[in-house]
């Protein structure tokens, strides 16, 4: 006998995903973090676990870093952050849209208390670039060019 070989049937989100490589560039290009409330620093596998928790799409946050205290920063892509905000504010998590990470209030090292306003602030944007650079590090290589030249683009990096 001769077996037949099945033929895989693409999902209706492979063929979304598969369609988007043949789209024109949306006008909404780019990314943004988007900053919610944690009680306390975790490990990131504990807080994509939350997420998925929450089902929410984990493959459509790019990183995940902790800014300051009971803050956590989400890297999704623009055309995301509608969905994603709908998703945490029906469950009751309001997202931090007044947040800043360039703010120098967040420096609480006592070390460097004792640092001019322009130092601390100096201080605070190597830190925010540091950080970027981190989240490059493990972003997928085809997403990686595009998260670098918008953050270029930003004056972030």
């Amino acid at each position: 006998k001769q077996t037949t070989k099945k033929r895989n049937i693409p999902s209706k989100r492979a063929k979304e995903i598969a369609a988007r490589h043949l789209t024109v560039v949306p006008e909404s290009q780019g990314f943004q973090f988007m900053y919610v409330p944690c009680r306390h620093r975790m490990t990131i596998k504990a807080m994509r676990q939350i997420l998925r928790t929450l089902r929410v799409d984990n493959s459509r946050i790019l990183d995940v870093h902790f800014p300051d205290r009971q803050v956590a920063a989400l890297l999704i892509h623009n055309d995301y952050s509608q969905s994603l905000t709908e998703i945490l504010e029906k469950e009751g998590i309001q997202v931090k849209k007044e947040f800043d990470p360039l703010d120098p209030s967040i420096l609480r090292d006592q070390k460097l208390a004792d640092l001019s306003d322009e130092e601390r602030f100096e201080k605070v944007q190597e830190l925010h670039h540091k950080n970027l650079l981190k989240a490059l590090q493990f972003i997928r290589t085809p997403v990686k060019f595009a998260v670098a030249r918008n953050f270029y683009k930003n004056s972030w990096i």
